[in-house]
């Protein structure tokens, strides 16, 4: 079976419920797929229903609250991680995943798009009519042979040490611009101080 997981808390604005809707279409393709929704909150027994309206209640596992020190386990259990959150932008879970060598299944954002470049990171999708076709496309490419690598190098733009290079860098170029400021605002009042002797000279 191929195991899909939604790690998260579980409530309304995590959308999990529009990963269980794209469940039917994806089943119906490719029927060895479980989806492992783990975490609690306010909005699971509504899940519950509707996977059990949806006719996918045996594709779907609610694991409840799980210990922080077990969140790994569940990384390295799966095959990818699914998320259709449209308030989760820069997401701790998704950093989680990657640092698990784990690709993910998403919708777009600005933040995603710019760190997943190439394939080894999973796919996105646009629009939520999309949302099933772009699981069963990677399962395909999958099953035609391809494997996610998510390397060291892939993982450097999110890395601690690229994170600390930024900001050295960052301040790096700000002490540059304040040196230039310095150096153009002396250079100014030397320019202001000649053409004052000059006009005293010349006794204007």
């Amino acid at each position: 079976e191929t195991m899909l997981l939604s790690l998260s808390r579980v409530s309304y604005e995590k959308n999990i419920q529009a990963v269980i809707a794209a469940l039917p279409k994806v089943l119906e393709e490719n029927a060895h797929i479980k989806l492992i929704v783990a975490g609690d909150g306010p909005y699971l027994d509504d899940l519950k229903k509707q996977a059990t309206k949806l006719g996918v209640s045996d594709a779907v596992v609610f694991t409840g609250m799980i210990p922080p020190n077990e969140t790994a386990l569940y990384y390295k259990a799966a095959d990818f991680f699914i998320s259709a959150s449209t308030s989760e932008t820069q997401g701790l879970t998704y950093l989680e995943a990657f640092a698990n060598r784990l690709p993910i299944i998403a919708k777009r954002n600005d933040y995603l798009a710019g760190i997943m470049t190439n394939d080894n990171f999973g796919a996105l999708f646009d629009d939520f009519e999309d949302f099933d076709r772009a699981i069963l496309d990677y399962l395909a490419k999958m099953e035609a042979g391809f494997r996610p690598n998510i390397d060291r190098q892939l993982l450097y733009p999110l890395s601690l040490e690229h994170f600390e290079q930024q900001v050295a860098d960052f301040y790096q170029e700000v002490i540059k611009q304040n040196k230039r400021r310095k150096r153009s605002s002396g250079l100014n009042k030397v320019v202001a101080g000649v053409k004052y002797r000059y006009k005293q000279l010349m006794g204007g």
